[in-house]
């Protein structure tokens, strides 16, 4: 490489030699913010990770492992001199689809003595063992895979400062003890294991401002019952709701929701739903939802839109997304109830997404 250049410009290397590894560790400081240590692996064969390691430790922000190579790659660590990483605020453990429940535990714990400072992690493996409960400044935590009551019990115990909680996996996880958390405000969980028990402890924590319930192979019936329970005990302190793929053979499963107990209910995103012909005006008067999404709700109608706009007095916003028999009738039934509505309502903002026919006849004749 060095022959390609000038006799004047190799002059001028050799000269400036003294300044390349300075510049070197400007571009890595630059470049390689997040540590991904099979990457590494992959990239700097021999102890030649172990030098770049050490000169890079005190400026990687990030950390991502491969749990069937973790013990493997915490070694490199040790074998670098490397007591901690100490500006690392993100962690995320990855796993082999092939990886069984039963995965090796030990190299977790020795997890927490690198990264004291961690606020967000994230592990993909099977987790039976306690370790998460020493990361004393996390704030945001997913679990992909099962997760045993021993560590759950551990992270209520030990988890002062979490404010997310993510459990994905399978299985019911339980979350009894959930309320030793006291900064926790945003809880995702499956269906299943969201029982009376269960809901009344996550119920009663004041400061939980996000409750995502995710569906798996649950029949639509339990996702309503979960709602329900939700409703009965926290009405008043919903003001979003978000309903995806809940495709219940009944026809009356909104109304039995009964979201005019909803009083302070401001947004309401019902997507990938089934309707059957429901009269929405049995729902009652929602006072102050201003925001109202239908996304791909393939039976929903015009007259059904159009009762449910008029229980919304407050109505501002109105996204109607791929809801294939919506016609252009709509626009004019919208459009002549809000002109002649005496109420002062505020101006309502219609969002037709792709549709073209819609959006063509909106613009040329309604707006």
């Amino acid at each position: 490489v060095l022959k390609k250049f000038e006799t004047t410009d190799q002059v001028v290397l050799r000269r400036e030699a003294r300044l390349l590894p300075k510049v070197i560790d400007a571009i890595w400081r630059d470049c390689f913010q997040h540590l991904d240590m099979y990457e590494f692996q992959q990239q700097l064969p021999g102890d030649t990770i172990l030098s770049f390691l050490r000169k890079m430790r005190r400026h990687f922000v990030s950390v991502e492992f491969r749990s069937e190579l973790l013990q493997e790659q915490l070694n490199i660590l040790d074998r670098s001199g490397i007591a901690e990483l100490p500006l690392v605020r993100d962690c995320v453990i990855r796993c082999d689809n092939t990886e069984p429940e039963n995965a090796t535990q030990w190299p977790l714990h020795t997890l927490p003595k690198f990264f004291k400072y961690l606020v967000q992690l994230q592990v993909f493996m099977p987790v039976h063992v306690g370790f998460i409960e020493h990361f004393k400044r996390l704030k945001y935590l997913t679990l992909h895979n099962v997760v045993s009551r021993e560590a759950l019990s551990a992270i209520w115990n030990g988890c002062k400062a979490l404010k997310g909680l993510e459990l994905l996996g399978p299985g019911r996880p339980n979350t009894i003890g959930i309320s030793q958390c006291l900064q926790l405000r945003e809880l995702t969980v499956n269906v299943a294991c969201f029982n009376a028990s269960s809901a009344f402890e996550v119920l009663q924590m004041p400061q939980m401002l996000h409750l995502e319930l995710q569906q798996k192979a649950e029949p639509a019936e339990a996702v309503s019952e979960a709602i329900c329970l939700v409703l009965r005990q926290r009405a008043l302190g919903v003001h979003t709701i978000q309903l995806h793929g809940y495709r219940s053979e009944q026809q009356d499963w909104l109304l039995k929701m009964q979201l005019n107990r909803c009083l302070h209910l401001k947004c309401l995103v019902l997507s990938d739903c089934l309707f059957h012909g429901l009269d929405m005006q049995t729902l009652g008067t929602l006072p102050v939802l201003r925001h109202v999404t239908f996304w791909q709700c393939g039976d929903l109608r015009d007259s059904q839109v159009l009762h449910f706009a008029k229980a919304c007095p407050q109505l501002r916003q109105l996204h109607l997304i791929d809801c294939e028999h919506l016609t252009c009738k709509l626009l004019y039934n919208l459009c002549e109830w809000r002109c002649s509505d005496k109420r002062g309502a505020p101006p309502l903002e219609l969002d037709l997404g792709d549709n073209k026919q819609l959006k063509e006849e909106f613009d040329n004749h309604v707006s």
